[in-house]
């Protein structure tokens, strides 16, 4: 579980207690991971090269998204200066995206390419933020919506 202290407020995150929830007495399922300042500098490089790549979100898309990530209070703003100037609408997208580049990086970067894929690292989204995710990326044209289904056989 990686914490977000290097990119958000100061003394707002730190370690998870849900990694103690999850991993109890028995086994250890989860661990925690905090990242340094140098390791945050190697990610975010890559996340912000993708990120530029990405195609924009259609307006209704992205107020789709919006709603949302406003339904689980989505406030994550991580600067993002390399994109200049953005409003509020554009900036919660671009964060929220970066954020999936930023921790699929961060996978890659601890994980051994030689290893099999069962033992590398691995990105888990929540499926709700997997859903908004793959919509602004596979159909940014905003013609898939959120609708996971029609997502997914695309994907497919």
């Amino acid at each position: 579980m990686f914490d977000y202290y290097i990119t958000w407020e100061p003394g707002i995150s730190g370690l998870s207690s849900l990694v103690d929830l999850v991993n109890g007495q028995e086994h250890e399922a989860l661990v925690d991971v905090r990242v340094h300042p140098e390791a945050y500098d190697k990610a975010r490089g890559p996340a912000i090269d993708a990120l530029r790549q990405l195609p924009p979100v259609d307006p209704a898309l992205a107020r789709e998204v919006r709603d949302e990530l406003s339904a689980f209070d989505y406030r994550w703003k991580p600067s993002l200066d390399e994109l200049g100037p953005l409003d509020d609408p554009a900036r919660q997208i671009a964060s929220f995206r970066y954020g999936a580049l930023l921790f699929h990086s961060y996978a890659e970067l601890i994980s051994d390419r030689r290893q099999s894929l069962d033992k590398r690292a691995e990105h888990v989204l929540h499926s709700k933020r997997a859903r908004i995710m793959l919509a602004t990326s596979l159909a940014p044209d905003g013609s898939l919506k959120l609708d996971e289904q029609r997502l997914m056989r695309t994907l497919r």
